[in-house]
């Protein structure tokens, strides 16, 4: 878990389409979550790679090519987090210009500031979710868009049942995560999603990565 927290939020769907991969959902949420393959890419250690996507039977072959570019992008994806976390606009276009320059000369110092805004509530309310500290997330999804909403649905009785949904969908049983969804009366939102009350990656409203799509070229 340290692992994960400290990486931030991976967004292996950036990380791959960025290496010119394609990863089914699945695969994509298993590899997001699991210890074993980001200290795999934080050691650049491709065989304890290939171990770790076995252990969690993904539905992947990745040479070890495709390995060092999925590195490569883990180190800059870490960059960009990095300074969304600390609101650094140039340290965050300056990462920015080497693999998306097209997105680069579009984003303006105000777009960046929400960005860093949203990436910073998101992390507070993973946090506190992770730490199961029901005030922490009071807080934290409170100063969320519609945040005093979504803090509404969760009670602070209904709080460990809500974190028991996250840590199951967390690992891939969703069967259970929907179950408890239900139990709680959230409404369903999808793959990936628990509702606005969990976001993906139990962020407010789904507010899921804000660096990993810039991994990724556009016109």
């Amino acid at each position: 878990m340290a692992h994960m927290m400290a990486m931030g939020m991976i967004g292996l769907v950036g990380l791959g389409a960025g290496a010119g991969m394609v990863l089914d959902p699945m695969t994509q949420h298993k590899m997001i979550h699991d210890d074993g393959i980001q200290i795999a890419l934080a050691e650049q250690d491709y065989d304890g790679f290939v171990s770790a996507l076995a252990a969690i039977d993904a539905e992947a072959s990745i040479s070890e090519e495709e390995f060092d570019l999925l590195v490569d992008n883990y180190d800059r994806k870490n960059a960009l987090d990095a300074a969304l976390e600390a609101d650094d606009y140039d340290a965050f276009l300056s990462v920015l210009e080497e693999v998306n320059p097209n997105r680069a000369d579009r984003l303006t110092e105000e777009q960046f500031a929400r960005m860093s805004e949203r990436h910073q509530s998101h992390a507070a309310v993973e946090a506190a979710v992770e730490a199961g500290d029901y005030q922490a997330w009071v807080e934290a999804v409170s100063a969320s868009p519609h945040g005093d909403d979504i803090a509404e649905l969760i009670s602070e009785d209904d709080f460990a049942t809500f974190v028991e949904m996250h840590e199951a969908r967390e690992s891939g049983d969703f069967d259970t995560a929907d179950e408890l969804r239900e139990e709680l009366g959230l409404p369903e939102r999808g793959p990936g999603k628990e509702g606005r009350a969990g976001g993906k990656e139990g962020g407010p409203g789904g507010q899921g990565d804000h660096s990993g799509r810039f991994l990724v070229d556009s016109e």
